[in-house]
């Protein structure tokens, strides 16, 4: 049911992210926000619904630069945790909705799954709670929504736990939504006994099913001193700090999707960097960029600067015109005190 799965991914990345000085890094970073936003989502490439990634590796030559388009064609390894859904598998569901014709069950606590009447449904008695029990053919609570004649053992209620058989997965407009569509049916080829029986089960058997290995047998693999975790950490901050090889590689084909190879899953997902990563990486490099606020303000203290000066050059321009018209006056004054003694 999980298994690791090795996996091929392949998407386009815009020229912002093709640095030869970071490195890969960036591209990394941008095939692991894909991946992340993949996760507990159905892969139609893999069959399964992805649950964790891990190992991320990118070949030597991991970008293709492809003709007349700005983006480059990448491609990257990496190791998939994979829940595989397919049909006749058989899986444990508890019921969370109770209907007419259909009921409701959750598997694992996360995923959907559906059972309608002509799969098995009305051989059961329905009712609205696990815990009502059929008295004289009724409920002790309420009336049955199904058959009256079912017996006390065969009542489907909220919280009842049920094993089913996957029919089909129906996938949603995303691809990644799905909706598993199970039946209570056995066939006659699973008639074994050997071959787990679908239908109720008690709480004591979803126990045993959901159960664990003991402490035990991973105590020898988990380190117990503090010296070991702390050198396991130390490799993987020294593994983090290596840089890969990024190479560029010209290609000659028109389609950035065609692969003669294994068909790999290919979507187009493009992402930003924040800002302040962009700054925190490359503080040797880029030079610091001042904030709004303070450039506002260096703004304002310009403005000021300059009306003093104008204010200086308008002052300086009046105490001129001022002056001349100071002289101005006394020459007029004085032509005319000459001129009435002359007329005297």
């Amino acid at each position: 049911m999980f298994s690791i799965v090795p996996y091929q991914l392949t998407t386009l990345v815009p020229p912002w992210f093709l640095d030869p000085i970071k490195g890969s890094r960036l591209v990394k970073k941008c095939f692991e926000n894909l991946l992340s936003d993949a996760v507990l989502g159905y892969e139609p490439s893999l069959g399964g619904v992805l649950l964790a990634y891990g190992n991320v590796r990118l070949p030597p030559n991991a970008v293709t630069l492809v003709d007349y388009t700005p983006f480059g064609r990448a491609t990257c390894y990496v190791k998939v945790l994979l829940l595989k859904l397919s049909p006749g598998q058989r899986l444990i569901g508890r019921v969370v909705f109770v209907g007419e014709d259909q009921i409701s069950l959750r598997v694992f606590g996360i995923f959907s799954a559906v059972i309608t009447v002509e799969n098995g449904l009305s051989d059961y008695g329905v009712v609205v709670d696990a815990q009502q029990r059929a008295v004289g053919g009724q409920s002790v609570q309420g009336q049955e929504t199904s058959s009256k004649q079912a017996t006390k053992n065969n009542k489907i209620g909220l919280g009842s736990w049920l094993r089913f058989e996957v029919l089909r997965v129906q996938l949603g407009a995303s691809e990644r939504l799905f909706l598993l569509h199970g039946t209570l049916k056995d066939n006659a080829a699973n008639s074994d006994q050997s071959v787990e029986r679908l239908g109720l089960l008690e709480e004591d058997q979803v126990a045993e099913w959901f159960t664990l290995p003991s402490h035990s047998a991973y105590s020898a693999k988990v380190p117990t001193k503090r010296k070991q975790r702390r050198s396991s950490v130390d490799t993987l901050k020294e593994s983090d700090k290596e840089t890969d090889t990024f190479t560029f590689e010209a290609s000659c084909f028109g389609d950035p999707f065609e692969n003669d190879g294994a068909r790999p899953a290919i979507h187009q997902y493009f992402t930003q960097e924040d800002s302040s990563e962009e700054e925190q990486e490359d503080k040797t490099t880029q030079p610091i960029s001042s904030s709004p606020i303070e450039s506002l303000s260096v703004k304002r203290r310009h403005k000021k600067k300059h009306s003093k000066k104008k204010k200086k050059k308008h002052d300086k321009k009046r105490k001129k015109e001022k002056r001349k018209r100071e002289e101005s006056s006394s020459e007029k004054k004085k032509r005319h005190k000459k001129k009435r003694k002359v007329s005297s």
